[in-house]
């Protein structure tokens, strides 16, 4: 070899035997490397999405006992709220002229409104245009200026599904304008004596939407003749009634709501003086549902009403409040009733100790009882029924034993004999 080739390879050899110890070599003359080969690479994973901020809530709600300082602080300045709900009694006019100036809002409840409230501020409130819920209580000082509120809110807010007024006299006109409102599901309102036949049917006809309707009156007498009841009876989604019928609404209304209700569930008919055992009979047999049946103010129901009743196990509160007739035979026919729950027999005159006994076997969902009058009952079998079933509220007034007749008075010793003379 050429002495420059045997240069470069005695250069070589020591190179090698410099960055290879010999615990490294191989057997064969080879070599391994004197660390090991690092892993691959893995590829990068891609960055986790960052989630968008959360918008800010659009919420407002005003607790109990709110001042006006605290509710403009929660308002925040802010118009933009879809939600408003209010527990305060404690609102002023400038808290309530900002919340009429949330004009996004599709929901709006105000309770306990016992202000003295102007009437501008009051109709500011029915203008927002796009409400879906509107429940509001408005104390009874300012009632006798709530007519044409419910006119007012129907004609800005067309698209109402849920109307609940209370503390508002409601006049026949506020009712027919909520024809305007067709897709009206839940209606609570207190009409004033005004409100007849005419205005009712007027509202039924254009709102075939409702499930729920409560139409109270604190009057003695109610304003839903048999005009206003038949009108209501064409409602065939109705599933909740609440109505204070006019003192001659007789077995005829009974009928009216018994044929044109199927879907009813619960049915509260006050008023009706005039509805007997067959009109209850033709409410019961109308409508498959129902789970709640309360009619008031009749003294004309007997046995007869509970016997139509006989094997609706569905049956939860069963009231006929005044009604003299009914017996403890009658309510026999209440037996399987295991869900019954509410009973109001107070007007009879003829459950006794015995009837109290049975229901206390045969009744084992009961937890309200209504019995009258005092004196059928005996202490006795009170405490035997509330041993039984404690947990049931016994609703009657106790006929304390008879007083024992008062002593007789203890006998006055007769004057001492006048002393003989000497």
């Amino acid at each position: 070899m050429k002495p420059n080739r045997l240069r470069v390879l005695a250069l070589a050899a020591a190179l090698m035997a410099f960055l290879v110890p010999p615990a490294a070599r191989t057997g064969d003359g080879g070599s391994r490397p004197l660390l090991p080969l690092p892993p691959p690479l893995r590829p990068l994973a891609p960055p986790a999405p960052t989630e968008p901020e959360s918008p800010p809530s659009r919420t407002l709600s005003i607790p109990r006992n709110a001042a006006p300082d605290d509710v403009r602080r929660l308002m925040e300045g802010r118009s933009d709220w879809l939600e408003i709900e209010c527990l305060s009694d404690r609102l002023d006019a400038d808290n309530l002229a900002a919340l009429a100036a949330c004009s996004e809002a599709a929901t709006l409840k105000l309770s306990n409104m016992q202000m003295d409230m102007p009437l501008e501020t009051l109709m500011s409130l029915a203008g927002f245009g796009g409400l879906r819920v509107a429940e509001l209580h408005i104390g009874r000082r300012n009632a006798d200026m709530t007519r044409g509120f419910l006119a007012a809110l129907a004609k800005a807010n067309p698209n109402l599904i849920h109307v609940g007024l209370s503390g508002m006299n409601v006049a026949a006109d506020d009712i027919a304008a909520l024809a305007g409102c067709p897709e009206l599901e839940r209606l609570i309102l207190y009409p004033d004596d005004s409100v007849r036949g005419e205005a009712i049917s007027i509202m039924a006809e254009n709102c075939q939407k409702l499930r729920t309707l409560y139409l109270g009156q604190g009057m003695a007498e109610g304003t839903m003749d048999l005009e206003a009841l038949t009108a209501i009876s064409g409602l065939p989604l109705l599933e909740s009634l609440w109505v204070n019928a006019t003192s001659d609404a007789g077995d005829d209304a009974a009928e009216a709501l018994g044929a044109g209700l199927p879907n009813l569930r619960a049915l509260s008919l006050y008023g009706a003086a005039h509805v007997t055992s067959r009109g209850v009979a033709m409410i019961v047999e109308g409508m498959p549902l129902l789970t709640t049946l309360r009619v008031g103010n009749s003294a004309n129901i007997g046995d007869e009403a509970l016997a139509s009743m006989a094997g609706r196990d569905r049956m939860r509160c069963v009231s006929f409040n005044v009604a003299r007739d009914i017996t403890g035979a009658g309510l026999r026919h209440l037996a399987g009733m295991d869900r019954l729950y509410d009973i109001d027999v107070s007007g009879s005159r003829a459950i006794f100790d015995e009837d109290l006994a049975w229901m206390a076997e045969n009744l084992p969902g009961l937890l309200h009882l209504y019995m009258g009058p005092r004196d059928l009952i005996s202490a006795e079998a009170v405490e035997a029924f509330r041993a039984r079933r404690p947990r049931t509220q016994l609703y009657i007034e106790l006929l304390h034993p008879d007083p024992a007749p008062p002593p007789e008075p203890e006998p006055v010793p007769p004057p001492p004999a006048p002393a003989e003379p000497f």
